[in-house]
């Protein structure tokens, strides 16, 4: 990882996580880290500031009642990008998001809000579930 690399990682309850990576090749942008893909659950909070995701499958996934809030960070997901299912809530702010099987993945009562972002690849949305994307 290259020297004054950072991002900023909070979680609570029993999210997970994964420990930045480093695969010695296209070094990230100074304030961005690589990151494994990150999922959380029941009443969990998850905030990612400067993450760069990259995962052959789902790169977000939130469920239950969980919170998850990604700001200028770079995500690329061979499968869906952000999957939000029961009450939970992803939020995304001047970040890109890229996901061949879809970018969002919206379910029950779940909620995807993008600001100021880049998405890529379709909205999937079932139920009473809700995505709003601004620039």
């Amino acid at each position: 990882m290259a020297a004054g690399c950072s991002a900023q990682v909070e979680a609570t309850g029993q999210a997970r996580t994964a420990a930045a990576v480093s695969t010695g090749e296209d070094t990230p942008a100074v304030g961005r880290t690589e990151r494994q893909p990150v999922s959380c659950h029941g009443n969990d909070h998850v905030e990612l500031r400067g993450a760069i995701i990259r995962t052959e499958g789902d790169a977000v996934e939130a469920h239950g009642n969980c919170h998850v809030l990604l700001m200028e960070s770079d995500v690329q997901a061979g499968g869906v990008a952000l999957v939000a299912h029961g009450n939970a809530h992803i939020e995304v702010r001047d970040s890109r998001v890229d996901g061949t099987d879809g970018a969002v993945d919206a379910s029950g009562n779940a909620h995807v809000v993008a600001v100021s972002s880049v998405l890529s690849g379709p909205i999937h949305q079932t139920g009473n579930s809700s995505v709003d994307v601004t620039r």
